[in-house]
C-alpha cells in the first residue's frame, strides 16, 4: 500500500465522519467530546495532550 492510498482512504473517512454530522465541526467535535468521555466511563485512559507538554520541560 502506498502512501497516496492510505491518504485517499484517510481522506474518504475523514469526509464520511464530516458528513454524518452535516459538516458541522460543533457537532463533529461534541460527538468526539462524548466519545472521549464514554472511553473514560469504560476505564480507558484517556492522555491529555497538554498536560504531557506541561510534564516534559
Amino acid at each position: 500500500m502506498n502512501g497516496n492510498t492510505i491518504l485517499k482512504e484517510i481522506r474518504k473517512t475523514r469526509d464520511e465522519h464530516a458528513k454524518e454530522h452535516g459538516y458541522n465541526v460543533h457537532k463533529i467535535f461534541e460527538q468526539l467530546r462524548l466519545e472521549t468521555e464514554k472511553l473514560k466511563s469504560e476505564g480507558w485512559q484517556v492522555v491529555n495532550k497538554q498536560n504531557l507538554a506541561l510534564n516534559h520541560k
